[in-house]
């Protein structure tokens, strides 16, 4: 699993340059659902991350602080991304447990894009 799309595109070259097939010699995976992702041959497949949702959770978050700046508590949100399965993968069985790490890795990933936004607004 690369850490975004773009890092498997590269990785996909790498791949190609060594005479291998995808998915019969290796899975890969990606994070973002970047619409090149699709037009991939094979798809990649991704966790589709929804930016739209988080821009506007994370704007109201940072609104919210310049509103009431002696409040520094973090609130925690889980916006939750979906598996795009394209055909990068060679078997893909998404079982619940599957889910629930899929699930963990996307709030561990927008917990810190949070964190990090609440250190530059006490920067500024």
């Amino acid at each position: 699993m690369y850490p975004n799309d773009f890092s498997a595109l590269g990785g996909i070259g790498k791949i190609y340059e060594r005479k291998l097939s995808i998915p019969k010699d290796i899975s890969v995976v990606g994070y973002d659902g970047i619409p090149l992702a699709k037009a991939l041959m094979p798809p990649l497949t991704t966790l589709e991350q929804p930016s739209g949702e988080m821009g506007e959770d994370m704007a109201q978050q940072l609104i919210s602080l310049i509103e009431d700046a002696q409040n520094t508590d973090v609130e925690q949100v889980v916006i939750k991304g979906k598996v795009y399965q394209g055909k990068s993968v060679k078997r893909l069985e998404v079982s619940r447990v599957s889910e629930k790490i899929l699930a963990e890795l996307f709030l561990y990933s927008y917990c810190i894009l949070c964190i990090f936004m609440y250190i530059i607004l006490l920067v500024c």
